[in-house]
């Protein structure tokens, strides 16, 4: 008797692999841009960002974290951040007006110079951006106007800051080092 040889089976070409489900160039990108709009508007949580932008399982900080080392997702960030500082008009020159606003604000300026509270809408610009808030409150036999102002201490510290005034204050704070060189020699 003979014996059939069986013929050898052909192996069969590995198909190429998938790509797995959000792991193409596009969903990448996508992920990358909702990673970083939700970065920005939740207060910077990487955390949040990272679930808000798709990701699960229960590393979302590690997924965070990640995500903001990408060069790509550091861009987006970066080109973001410039949009809104524009919108915002957030600039050197305003921000010293705005901080002066307060550092400098009295609260004689709420008053004409007949001694009456003056409407709102006629204190200057710079008054009403010293004010962070106002109350009325009315009954039957009068009207209380409360005027909140911001924080003027700080927006004082915040000026002294930068323009360097504590530097001595900070100076007198370090301890006194004592360093003996001796030449040997």
């Amino acid at each position: 008797m003979t014996k059939r040889k069986r013929p050898v089976p052909k192996p069969k070409p590995k198909p190429k692999p998938k790509p797995k489900a959000g792991r193409s160039a596009a969903a990448t990108a996508a992920r990358s841009i909702a990673f970083a709009e939700a970065y920005m508007t939740n207060g910077h949580n990487a955390t949040a960002a990272a679930a808000a932008a798709g990701c699960t399982g229960s590393q979302l900080g590690n997924a965070g974290w990640k995500l903001l080392r990408k060069p790509e997702v550091q861009a987006i960030l970066a080109a973001r951040g410039r949009q809104v500082a524009e919108l915002a008009e957030m600039n050197t020159e305003n921000w010293a007006l705005e901080l002066r606003a307060v550092a400098y604000s009295r609260v004689g300026d709420l008053f004409g110079p007949d001694g009456r509270l003056l409407a709102v809408s006629a204190l200057p610009e710079r008054v009403r951006g010293a004010i962070s808030s106002v109350k009325v409150r009315t009954t039957r036999d009068d009207e209380t106007i409360e005027f909140k102002f911001w924080n003027k201490p700080v927006a004082l510290e915040i000026m002294g800051r930068h323009r360097g005034l504590f530097e001595k204050d900070n100076a007198q704070q370090a301890s006194d080092i004592r360093v003996r060189v001796e030449l040997v020699g």
